[in-house]
């Protein structure tokens, strides 16, 4: 495991969400959006790679590709696009990104308080660099 992965995890990001078993959560489509789920899992996986070479604006993109290809999928790829935006310092897109993950997943799903922290933690960033922290 690479101290960039460790660093991350303790701090609550940096691991992406679904990158082992996600398929298995989401239901499967038929057809056209099986071919977009399969592209968009495809985005998912250059984010992931992009993020762990610390590609972060690289990430972000083929994060938020991801979810404009799969609508169903959205709450995951927003919320690791939250993550390379909180990584570049673009705390008000990581926020906007966590805000919209956070109102898609179910409340038991484990990706949602993940997206949450990146909220809290996008917000008093944000907060922060504009003097009121």
């Amino acid at each position: 495991e690479s101290q960039e992965t460790s660093r991350g995890r303790k701090e609550g990001r940096g691991e992406m969400e679904g990158e082992q078993g996600e398929e298995g959560r989401r239901g499967e489509g038929g057809g056209g959006e099986h071919d977009r789920r399969g592209e968009a899992e495809e985005f998912k996986k250059r984010g992931t790679d992009a993020y762990k070479k610390r590609q972060f604006g690289g990430a972000a993109e083929c994060y938020l590709q991801a979810a404009r290809l799969y609508p169903a999928g959205k709450g995951v790829y927003l919320s690791n696009a939250s993550a390379a935006f909180l990584e570049l310092g673009r705390y008000r897109e990581a926020m906007s990104c966590a805000r919209e993950a956070v109102e898609v997943l179910a409340s038991d799903d484990p990706v949602r308080a993940k997206a949450e922290a990146r909220l809290r933690r996008a917000t008093a960033l944000a907060d922060a660099q504009l003097g009121r922290g």
